[in-house]
């Protein structure tokens, strides 16, 4: 992350997932999981800026369709902060695609993770990791893990996370 006082510019990394067992079917439709997530270096950019309007903007480029207004994730993870916290001004979030939109490699997911921990940054929030976690989830089942990222063991719908100490850098990874 890099910032200024009315700017932040965030790396939104993909993921894959080293293995997935499919579980039980729960109460709500969803499956009970368990997999190893491991973040990647491919990733979106994600520029917020402060403005002076009381608007939640987002503006998108890249090669790839995304939904843009309320139905993008990132305004979605901006207007959870703004109804949690006590914010007066608005923002632009300008998001540059470049992980493919449907693929598995949670990019929605790990936008709408960065836009939370970002604006905790930029606001001055303090939200801890456990709170931050509990929003993250109201977004999505993949949305907590890009919180941390790195390699974690994923269990439940997705929100039980375990950090693991793996260290797969020996190994490549070929993603087409």
């Amino acid at each position: 992350q890099t910032m200024s006082t009315d700017k932040l510019l965030i790396k939104s990394y993909a993921k894959i997932n080293l293995g997935l067992k499919v579980l039980d079917l729960l109460p709500d439709n969803y499956h009970s999981i368990c997999t190893i997530m491991q973040e990647i270096d491919l990733y979106d950019t994600i520029c917020i800026q402060k403005t002076d309007t009381k608007l939640l903007e987002i503006t998108c480029q890249g090669p790839v369709h995304v939904p843009k207004g309320g139905d993008n994730l990132c305004i979605k993870a901006a207007e959870l902060i703004f109804q949690n916290y006590k914010i007066d001004c608005g923002i632009n979030i300008n998001l540059t695609k470049n992980i493919p939109v449907g693929s598995g490699l949670g990019g929605g997911s790990s936008n709408a993770a960065a836009v939370l921990c970002g604006l905790n940054t930029m606001f001055k929030l303090n939200i801890n990791n456990q709170k931050l976690h509990a929003l993250a989830f109201q977004l999505g089942c993949d949305v907590p893990f890009f919180i941390n990222g790195k390699i974690q063991l994923s269990e439940g719908r997705g929100e039980k996370l375990t950090p693991l100490d793996l260290n797969i850098s020996k190994y490549f990874l070929l993603l087409v």
